[in-house]
């Protein structure tokens, strides 16, 4: 293969991974968001509901503002299974040969 058509290649591949992953953190902090409305559309909100609902939605956020905040907390930890946002996985992209 020529060497630039190969950088091109590895270039449109990388791109094509962050796309993928931009998409995981999107799922994710939407399921952080969802569990946020969960906790406020409960009949009788409570302190601690009201505090949860904050605490996922500064979650949500942390997604965008920090990618690699999910792969810090670890895919199966507690909280993604209470979260219940199991399509968060990374993609990562293939070792370069």
């Amino acid at each position: 293969m020529d060497a630039g058509l190969g950088l091109q290649y590895f270039n449109l591949q990388a791109e094509y991974f962050q796309l993928l992953n931009y998409h995981a953190y999107e799922l994710c902090a939407s399921g952080f968001r969802r569990l946020a409305l969960d906790f406020h559309s409960q009949s009788d909100v409570t302190i601690e509901s009201h505090d949860a609902a904050i605490g996922a939605l500064l979650l949500s956020a942390e997604c965008h503002v920090n990618p690699d905040f999910m792969l810090s907390i670890g895919a199966s930890s507690e909280l993604m299974d209470s979260v219940n946002v199991n399509e968060c996985k990374m993609v990562q992209p293939p070792d370069k040969v």
